[in-house]
């Protein structure tokens, strides 16, 4: 056999080769995202994808007699890690007081109820296994917030020196809805009634700052700590701290 007819050969084993993995390898990707999607269901049976034919369309199923709300699992922003100095500049409002109402959460729609890209479903796998399915398809300024209503005792910087302030913060819980915050450092549930901080405010130039009542977007919190401190970046810091760091 001479040299020709071996190339001959191997050309002819390399395209059998080519066809027979082009009809193998969609085979294989199906089991692949088959897998990927079983993968992809917590402990709780709840299933939180974003494969849909609309990228902008979150689908989460329970599975069972689960309970609870439907959690949303937002993007994470980062935390901006600012000391006394920076909150101190960057702030329009710095008081003292306490946290006297927690308001229902709402939407950002203008009757303040759920929008209309939000559509639920349920019914029964093979198995007999119910289950409840929420698609949620949101436009950029659609979202829920909650309003924590704010009684100022002292002033430290900006022009509120008495009365109530209203502070709007991103998430929420909403019939079935769990809306989570973008940022780490604001967890509703860490907040309580009757509980005195020291809040530092911004004017809200966000896509809820036109949504009645007048509001403030909180930047940061320091809780009241038992021995009169503030609790701020895993250290206690006193009044005197926080006015020194206001220009």
């Amino acid at each position: 056999m001479n040299n020709k007819n071996i190339i001959l050969i191997i050309l002819f084993l390399c395209a059998i080769l080519i066809v027979a993995f082009a009809f193998v390898y969609p085979s294989l990707k199906s089991t692949e995202n088959e897998a990927n999607n079983l993968n992809s269901t917590n402990g709780n049976g709840a299933h939180n994808s974003n494969e849909t034919n609309d990228s902008n369309i979150t689908t989460i199923t329970k599975v069972g007699n689960e309970s609870g709300p439907f959690v949303m699992v937002g993007a994470q922003a980062d935390t901006p890690n600012y000391s006394l100095e920076n909150l101190g500049q960057l702030s329009d409002l710095i008081v003292f007081g306490t946290l006297i109402e927690i308001k229902p959460a709402a939407w950002s729609t203008p009757d303040g109820e759920e929008p209309a890209g939000v559509t639920r479903s349920s019914g029964v796998f093979e198995d007999g296994t119910p289950y409840q399915m929420i698609s949620i398809k949101l436009k950029p300024d659609e979202m829920i917030y909650t309003d924590l209503i704010f009684e100022i005792e002292d002033t430290y910087k900006g022009n509120e020196t008495s009365g109530k302030v209203a502070i709007r913060v991103i998430g929420g819980e909403y019939s079935d809805i769990s809306f989570p915050n973008p940022s780490e450092s604001v967890d509703l549930r860490q907040f309580k009634e009757g509980d005195k901080y020291i809040v530092c405010l911004v004017n809200d130039r966000g896509p809820l700052k036109d949504i009645e009542p007048k509001h403030y977007s909180l930047r940061e919190k320091l809780p009241l700590q038992d021995d009169g401190t503030f609790f701020y970046k895993n250290k206690n810091v006193t009044i005197e701290d926080v006015k020194n760091a206001i220009p």
